[in-house]
């Protein structure tokens, strides 16, 4: 999905990081501390996905393929304990 805002959010601290994804659809953020995340994908005329309990590890890189469903953004699918222990950077 081009466009599509995603929001990484440090669970233990609050703090947010803001990325777009490309043109293909893929995303990447770089640079996030160690910790547990909760990761939102959204676009308009999508329902919002959320992931939550994604945990960050030094030097690991991990792919996940994110599908958005048709729907109003008040709708959203959310999924927590990610199969993937340990992620960073995120991406496609």
């Amino acid at each position: 999905m081009p466009n599509a805002k995603v929001v990484a959010t440090n669970e233990g601290t609050g703090v947010q990081s803001n990325t777009t994804t490309d043109s293909a659809g893929a995303f990447l953020f770089s640079s996030l501390p160690i910790g547990l995340y909760k990761a939102e994908i959204s676009a308009p005329g999508f329902q919002t996905t959320v992931f939550s309990g994604l945990k960050l590890d030094v030097a690991t890189t991990v792919t996940k393929n994110v599908q958005l469903n048709i729907g109003p953004a008040s709708q959203t699918v959310e999924a927590s304990r990610w199969s993937t222990p340990a992620i960073t950077p995120w991406g496609r």
